[in-house]
């Protein structure tokens, strides 16, 4: 995952499944309720008495009532556990779909989530968040900021004006990053050739 940002946008605009996870259809109605009216019960309705609760809620000059910081809530341990328990969700659930799965050769698929910055350095409580999120989920967590922060400047600038996508070098060095990342360990097959 390219570390943009941890947004929970998706919960506010899109209507939830049986699972109780976003459905990813965008309904405007849905879209268009308070939050209290939302999120009368379940989860998101837990986290935001959580952020009432730490006083995360609401601080924002300007904005909703309902907003609140990401950052300040990652950096307080019953915000971060909050934000874990629903951002996590919807990658349990998709690691425990891909886990049914099999490959051609009848071994099991897995789910790994790779961390990377899109830019250096990166931020060290959302890298911690991330790590805790997978760690809680039984996720394999793949960090490559480290790589990233070693071999940034020699690929510089790999991400464009906006800080959002990589430039052709940041794409050279993602793509050289991740091949010595999955073959150093053995994440994937591979044979070298034979002398």
């Amino acid at each position: 995952m390219q570390d943009s940002g941890i947004s929970v946008e998706t919960f506010y605009s899109y209507p939830f499944t049986a699972e109780g996870i976003p459905s990813g259809k965008l309904d405007p109605e849905y879209m268009l309720k308070p939050a209290d009216e939302k999120f009368k019960t379940g989860a998101i309705h837990d986290f935001f008495e959580v952020l009432k609760a730490q006083k995360l809620l609401g601080q924002q000059l300007g904005k909703a009532p309902w907003s609140f910081d990401i950052d300040d809530v990652i950096m307080n341990p019953a915000g971060e556990a909050a934000l874990i328990e629903i951002m996590g969700k919807p990658l349990k659930l998709l690691r425990q779909k891909i886990e049914k799965m099999t490959a051609s050769g009848g071994k099991r698929r897995r789910l790994e989530f790779c961390y990377f910055p899109i830019s250096t350095p990166a931020p060290k409580d959302r890298r911690k968040f991330w790590r805790d999120l997978c760690h809680q989920d039984e996720i394999p967590f793949m960090d490559l900021v480290d790589d990233f922060n070693a071999l940034g400047t020699t690929y510089y600038p790999f991400a464009g004006p906006s800080m959002g996508h990589f430039t052709a070098n940041g794409m050279t060095l993602f793509s050289t990053i991740m091949v010595h990342e999955l073959l150093f360990n053995s994440k994937i097959p591979f044979k070298g050739m034979e002398p």
